[in-house]
Order: structure tokens, then sequence, then C-alpha cells
């Protein structure tokens, strides 16, 4: 290592991103066969047990197949939306038995989750989807957070239209 560098510091989004868990899931691996997992400025090295040579995993491919894998566990969840208040729905997992609140604005979901805190505070809550998440959007018909919030600021700018427009009564 050069001795006018410093290691790098891993930051809160390499800790929740770059996990064993992830990476086992994502690289379809046994947790096993890891040695150990590296942050670094641009993604993640993965060492594999008895390998000479690593896998590096940069971090906006790494990001992609965290969503992917997000997406692809809320298939199995149930989905219902409160009687009283069209925002509120209850997200349960049939397997664990956990039930998960989450609340849909205009401008962000919020899940009751860990996983959700979690990316809260990597992220920033604007772009958090958990799997809890990602079962609403499904139910609600967007494949994504970015096209639900699109659709949100689509229909605030044609209402806006709407509303300026002039109305002659006669």
């Amino acid at each position: 290592m050069n001795p006018n560098t410093t290691p790098y510091q891993a930051t809160a989004l390499d800790q929740l991103l770059y996990t064993i868990a992830h990476t086992t899931r994502i690289l379809q691996i046994d947790a096993g066969q890891i040695e150990a997992l590296t942050a670094t400025p641009d993604g993640c090295m993965v060492f594999l047990k008895g390998k000479p040579w690593t896998i590096h995993i940069p971090q906006r491919e790494y990001s992609k197949l965290f969503v992917a894998d997000r997406k692809a566990r809320s298939q199995s969840l149930q989905v219902t939306q409160h009687l009283t208040y069209d925002s509120l729905w209850t997200v349960w997992n049939e397997d664990s038995d956990d039930r998960y609140r989450v609340i849909v604005s205009k401008k962000f979901l919020h899940c009751d989750c860990q996983d959700w805190e979690l990316q809260a505070q990597a992220f920033g809550y604007l772009t958090v989807g958990c799997e809890h998440c990602y079962a609403v959007l499904a139910r609600l018909g967007f494949g994504t957070l970015k096209d639900f919030l699109k659709s949100w600021q689509s229909q605030t700018s044609q209402a806006q239209a709407a509303g300026n427009q002039q109305v002659t009564v006669r």
C-alpha cells in the first residue's frame, strides 16, 4: 500500500449493501465459500475460500442486484390495504408470520421493518425500497419506486395545470 494513502473507510451504505447474506444470494453460492468481503470506493471485493482470485462487483451492479433481490423476495408476501386509511398497508410473510406496516405517501413509502430503517440511514428515506415496499408497489401496479414517484409528480402537475385554467361561467 502506498504510505501516502489512507485505507478506504466503509460507509453506512457499504455496511448495508455488502453483507455475506446479500452476496451469497447475488452470487448464488453458499456462505461457507466466502472467506471475506471488503468494501472498496467503487464496489466490493469477494474473497473465496481456497481460490487464488477474487470477485469484484462494482457498486452500481451490486445495487441493481440488491434491488432485484428485494423485488424477488416481495413476490411471496401477502398485501392488504387498511379499510379506513387507504394509505396504510399490511404486508405479511406467511413463512415467518412477520407483519409490517407500509405507509404510502406522495413522496415516499415508509415501512416499520429494520431493513427500511437501515436503508433510510444509508440512502435517505426518499429512495428506500425494502421488500415490503416493493410488495405494495407491485399491488399498486408499479415496478419501481421511481415509476411510482413519477406517477405522483405527473398527477400533481396535471392537477396544478387544471387549477390554473380559467373557467368562464355564463
